[in-house]
């Protein structure tokens, strides 16, 4: 009986203790996954005040006044080349880690963008990275849909302010797409190439 009496207390013991830790610690992957999903929302948004109030929010303490330098980085260099980030899917390698591989609406270039949350201070701190879209079979296009598809990627990166320039597609020496624009501030032009391109020897 003293046995029985002394089992059901330890087992007692175990689950209040269980109950107290689940209710006073949070779970890291929750976290975590907010933490992703509220940065996500502030870079796609494109704005250098929602960028700022995120890495002010999730900065180590006493450095908040580094969160408005953070933010006009990453939408320099990161948000400017890359735009909306279409995610893809996410995952995470350690309780305090999430990454997202996702393409950019704009140029369709695939990238992996990382957070952290240090264990110690409670800071978040962010990477990105180039990326390998995931192996899906494409199909086949004919000579007019390559064209066509060409055409409005070219018209998506110029409007956005990512590229300018020339592009000529040639298919058996025969150009198949010859395309250009210039891009200056908010004012795009867009025309077909007249004169012929002659390929450089130098």
């Amino acid at each position: 009986m003293r046995y029985l009496a002394l089992m059901r207390t330890i087992r007692l013991l175990l689950i209040l203790t269980t109950a107290l830790c689940a209710c006073s610690t949070p779970h890291p992957d929750r976290e975590i996954r907010n933490v992703g999903d509220e940065f996500l929302k502030a870079y796609n948004s494109g704005s250098f005040e929602a960028l700022t109030a995120f890495f002010t929010r999730h900065a180590e303490a006493g450095r908040q006044d580094e969160a408005p330098g953070r933010a006009q980085w990453v939408r320099s260099f990161v948000w400017q080349p890359i735009r909306t980030l279409r995610v893809s899917s996410h995952a995470q390698p350690s309780p305090s880690e999430i990454t997202y591989l996702g393409n950019s609406v704009v140029t369709d270039a695939w990238y992996r963008f990382s957070l952290e949350i240090d264990a110690d201070t409670g800071g978040v701190s962010f990477g990105f990275e180039s990326a390998a879209p995931p192996s899906t079979p494409q199909p086949r296009l004919t000579a007019a849909e390559a064209a066509l598809q060409i055409h409005r990627y070219v018209d998506r990166v110029c409007e956005a302010g990512v590229f300018s320039g020339a592009i000529l597609v040639a298919r058996d020496g025969a150009p198949v797409v010859t395309r250009a624009c210039t891009s200056d501030l908010h004012v795009v032009i867009r025309h077909e190439l007249q004169s012929r391109m002659i390929p450089s020897h130098e």
